[in-house]
């Protein structure tokens, strides 16, 4: 149920003097909030911390989905989710400071439709962080909620969301600008649309479904390179990657791992003002079949595979600089080999279960691997297909093949 049609019931209980209703209702969209902000967050987190939410999600055997209000409370404590919060609205909080939710919350364990969810008590931090959730909620409201009993709501206050999404639809390419004022890389808007991901070649890649891309996204025009990242390396004194002999410049960044490639994501988000991050499984698709239902972008004659990308069959077993085929449909270069591109998601065997709006799939799955698309310049023709799936340990690691894997930037 949207929020528009919950926030209406609220508002008829309220008139009607259904109290009970009003805190069950309006503690639930709450949580769905909740729930909302920690599947935003979960992909920004880093090392250690994103390592102990996937071991919960492991020790729970459940995704977050599937969660109990008490269970995600009990994540929020054991991770940084809150710190992050706290950062980003520090005004907001403020604000919010004199809302009494336990009075709210007191309400609706003692009526009868809360009593088998029952809160207990809440540490001051994860109360802030409810405080702000109630503030989303009200701000993002179809139309205006009358004041809950025995809670003090403060005026609106007028938010800028996060994402926004112009009336025009952006297009063509562009490039954002560093602190230094030198050009960020390459940036293609994608159109919206809707695409049939995956294939019935392999149990992984089944079932096939339907999967919509309902927002603006930007994708590089080419894979992430040498002179790119080694920019970023020479700004926060990182260590640089080996390049195995055969050239830097314009040639794709090689023996990056996943954290590496999200890393230079968040530094470049730092640079710009901008939120850069790797593509989802579903969006890496997208971007490659720019429309195309066939085994590549292109259709499915593997004769021209060469005009489009470097593999196993024409590299000369090694890199090249990027932009020498070419491009699909969306303007995209490399989609198809040189180097294989890191997703945001972990690993699962198959799609069944598979998120169908673009979103990265980070609950369940095998949390020691990463997804790796598009194949690189040692692959067959057959791993460059626009579904054919890959993985790694997204750490340096005795399992790790790190000598063909690159990786794309989005941006929002």
């Amino acid at each position: 149920m949207g929020i528009s049609k919950e926030l209406t019931i609220i508002a008829d209980n309220l008139e009607k003097g259904h109290y009970d209703v009003v805190v069950q209702r309006t503690l639930l969209l709450i949580e769905q909030k909740l729930r909302e902000v920690v599947k935003h967050d979960l992909p920004h987190l880093k090392g250690a911390e994103q390592l102990k939410v996937f071991a919960y999600f492991t020790e729970k055997k459940k995704s977050l989905d599937e969660l109990t209000m008490g269970e995600v409370v009990g994540l929020l404590r054991e991770t940084k989710f809150l710190e992050g919060w706290k950062q980003r609205n520090q005004k907001e909080l403020q604000v919010f400071e004199t809302i009494d939710l336990n009075k709210l919350i007191a309400l609706r364990n003692a009526t009868a439709h809360g009593k088998s969810l029952v809160y207990t008590q809440i540490d001051a931090e994860l109360m802030i962080a409810y405080q702000r959730l109630i503030f989303q909620t009200f701000n993002h409201a179809a139309m205006p909620l009358p004041e809950l009993p025995k809670v003090v709501v403060p005026a609106l206050i007028e938010e800028k969301p996060v994402i926004s999404i112009p009336a025009v639809v952006k297009k063509g390419e562009f490039r954002d600008r560093l602190k230094d004022g030198t050009d960020a890389p390459a940036m293609v808007w994608l159109p919206k649309g809707k695409f049939m991901m995956g294939s019935n070649e392999y149990d992984s890649e089944k079932p096939i479904h339907e999967v919509t891309i309902d927002y603006e996204l930007a994708v590089g025009k080419y894979p992430a390179t040498f002179a790119e990242y080694d920019k970023f390396c020479d700004l926060t004194k990182r260590q640089k990657p080996e390049d195995k002999g055969w050239g830097r410049g314009n040639r794709p960044v090689i023996y990056v791992n996943w954290n590496d490639a999200r890393d230079y994501c968040e530094w470049l988000s730092e640079q710009t003002g901008q939120i850069y991050r790797l593509l989802s499984e579903a969006e890496w698709e997208y971007a490659c079949r720019a429309g195309s239902t066939g085994t590549y972008c292109f259709g499915d004659d593997v004769h021209q595979l060469a005009n489009y990308g470097w593999f196993g069959g024409n590299s000369g077993v090694k890199i090249h600089p990027v932009g020498q085929k070419k491009p699909n449909a969306f303007g995209l270069y490399d989609m198809h080999g040189n180097v294989r591109e890191w997703c945001e998601d972990v690993w699962h065997d198959d799609y069944d279960g598979a998120p169908n709006d673009g979103n990265a799939w980070l609950a369940g799955g095998d949390f020691g691997f990463h997804l790796l698309r598009g194949g690189s310049w040692d692959s067959s023709d057959y791993s460059l297909r626009c579904a054919s799936r890959d993985r790694d340990v997204p750490t340096d690691g005795y399992l790790s093949n790190y000598s063909s894997s690159g990786f794309r930037i989005c941006r929002m």
